[in-house]
C-alpha cells in the first residue's frame, strides 16, 4: 500500500505559545510523518523560509511570523502485516492501543516491517483501499522500548484534528516509571533546561545545547526496596525529558543505561541468590506511557484512556513488592 502523502505546499502561522522553540523541532512535531533529521535536511536545502528567509536548524520560532515549505511526495509502501494489537479503544475514526516494548511504532529506514502501523495496516487492509479518506497514522510517538498509549487517527480529518490537540498541549499524558533509588518527597516538579548534548547530538543533557525550559511533575506510586515507582506528567515536551530529568535528580530510570540506570534487574537482584535465573524480567527503560487524556475529535467529549503495565514492568513491580516484604 502507497502512503497517500503527496508533495505539498504548506504555510504555517505561528502562534504565541509556540513562539521560542527551535523550527527543526516545531516541524517534526506538527508533521508527525516526517523526522527531524528530514526537517534539519530540508532546512539545510534552503527548502523552509521563515517570513521568507532561510533559516538553520536551530532558529527560534517567532509569534505572527510564517513558515513556508514544501513537503515532498512520499513514494514508499506500507506492507499490511496481519501482527496482534493490544486494543484498548476503537471507534470509526481512532483506536487506541497498549504498544509492546522493542516494536518499533512507523516503518523507516532499518524497519519496514513489523511495527504498529504494519500492524494497523493489516487490520483495515480493506478500508484503505476501498473507503476515501481513510488512512491510518500515528498521533503522537513512544520510543521504541517504551510501553503503553498510542493514539492512532484513523482518517484524514481526524488524525489532523488529534495531531492539533498535542500540538498546542489541550493533551495531558501521564507515564508510569521505575526509578532506582527511594525518592523522598511524595510529589515534586523537576525544572530545569534540557538540549543536546555536546559530546552526543542523539542525547539530550541538562544545560545542553540551545536548552529550553523543562518541567516535569512527579508523584510516588510506590516504594521499594532501591526502586519507586512514579506516575510522571509532561508539563512540556522535550525529547527524553522524563529519562533526562530523573537522571538529573540522581533517581534514573531503571534499565536505562544511557541515562545511568544501569543494566538489565534479574530476579535475584531482588530477591537474592537463591533465586538465581539466567534470564532477567526487565531489561529494556522501565517507561510506560499509561494515561491520555483528551477531546474525543469529533464528538469533543473528554476522554481519558489507561494503558496497564506490560508484563515484564508489572513482574518487576511485584517482584520488588515480594522482596520489600
Amino acid at each position: 500500500m502507497k502512503e497517500s502523502y503527496q508533495a505539498r505546499h504548506c504555510k504555517l502561522r505561528i502562534r504565541e505559545k509556540m513562539a521560542g522553540r527551535r523550527i527543526d523541532a516545531y516541524l517534526a512535531a506538527r508533521f508527525g510523518k516526517y523526522s527531524r533529521s528530514f526537517f534539519q535536511k530540508l532546512i539545510k536545502s534552503g527548502g523552509v523560509l521563515l517570513d521568507g528567509r532561510p533559516v538553520s536548524k536551530s532558529t527560534p520560532l517567532r509569534a505572527g511570523f510564517e513558515i513556508v515549505l514544501t513537503l515532498p511526495a512520499i513514494d514508499k509502501h506500507i506492507i499490511a502485516q496481519e501482527m496482534p494489537l493490544d486494543i484498548l479503544y476503537e471507534d470509526d475514526v481512532m483506536l487506541a492501543i497498549n504498544k509492546d516494548p522493542y516494536v518499533v511504532v512507523h516503518p523507516a529506514r532499518g524497519n519496514w516491517s513489523g511495527t504498529v502501523i504494519n500492524a494497523v495496516f493489516g487490520k483495515y487492509r480493506d478500508k484503505i483501499e476501498t473507503v476515501p479518506g481513510f488512512y491510518p497514522k500515528v498521533v503522537h510517538r513512544i520510543d521504541k522500548n517504551t510501553s503503553g498509549l498510542l493514539l492512532i487517527g484513523l482518517t484524514e480529518k481526524e488524525h489532523a484534528a488529534l495531531a492539533t490537540q498535542f500540538e498546542f498541549r489541550r493533551v495531558r499524558k501521564f507515564y508510569w516509571a521505575l526509578a532506582t533509588g527511594v525518592i523522598g518527597p511524595d510529589e515534586g516538579e523537576i525544572d530545569i533546561p534540557i538540549g543536546l548534548s555536546e559530546d552526543d547530538d542523539s542525547t539530550m543533557a541538562i544545560h545542553g545545547e540551545e536548552s529550553k525550559e523543562c518541567l516535569t511533575w512527579f508523584r510516588v506510586v510506590e516504594r521499594f526496596k532501591g526502586y519507586t515507582l512514579i506516575e510522571v506528567e509532561l508539563k512540556t515536551g522535550r525529547t527524553h525529558q522524563i529519562r533526562v530529568h530523573l537522571s538529573a535528580i540522581g533517581h534514573p530510570l531503571a534499565c536505562d543505561e544511557e541515562y545511568g540506570g544501569g543494566g538489565a534487574i534479574f530476579p535475584q537482584d531482588i530477591l537474592g541468590p537463591d533465586f538465581e535465573d539466567i534470564e532477567p524480567v526487565l531489561d529494556r527503560q522501565a517507561l510506560h506511557s499509561h494515561t491520555i487524556e483528551f477531546s474525543h475529535p469529533v464528538t469533543g467529549a473528554r476522554m481519558v484512556l489507561n494503558a496497564p503495565l506490560k508484563a515484564d514492568l508489572s513482574k518487576t513491580v511485584d517482584l520488588l513488592r515480594k522482596g520489600s516484604q
